[in-house]
């Protein structure tokens, strides 16, 4: 390609970017963007905060004085469940149905018995 075809090429695509610009520009939605931006970047500079600091004190970010628990939603843990032999008011607290004690009570008294002694 000549030098020619080169700038002429350059020059098309600045256009482009010309009219792309003047698009973005006359968005109003953009505009109210860009204003809310200015005026977080003055209201930051006025208080002397970071971006990080405002993320810090909106919750959206943790910093070293914020420690906040994780909130995985994908994956709830299991309900705590205890169970009370009246025969021996002996208590079984577990997450799970694979308890040694519960399966051994199982085995005793009857699966639909013990599941019976299930305290809410």
């Amino acid at each position: 390609m000549s030098i020619l075809n080169e700038y002429f090429e350059v020059k098309r695509k600045q256009q482009e970017i010309v009219d792309q610009l003047a698009r973005f520009e006359s968005n109003a939605e953009l505009m109210r963007a860009l204003e809310f931006q200015r005026k977080l970047d003055l209201l930051m500079q006025e208080y002397n905060q970071s971006p990080q600091e405002v993320g810090v004190i909106l919750g959206l970010t943790e910093g070293s004085a914020v420690k906040t628990k994780s909130t995985d939603k994908r994956k709830a843990g299991r309900a705590l469940k205890r169970y009370v032999n009246p025969h021996s008011g002996e208590v079984v607290e577990t997450k799970g149905g694979n308890h040694k004690v519960l399966n051994a009570w199982r085995e005793q008294y009857g699966k639909d018995v013990v599941d019976s002694w299930l305290q809410a």
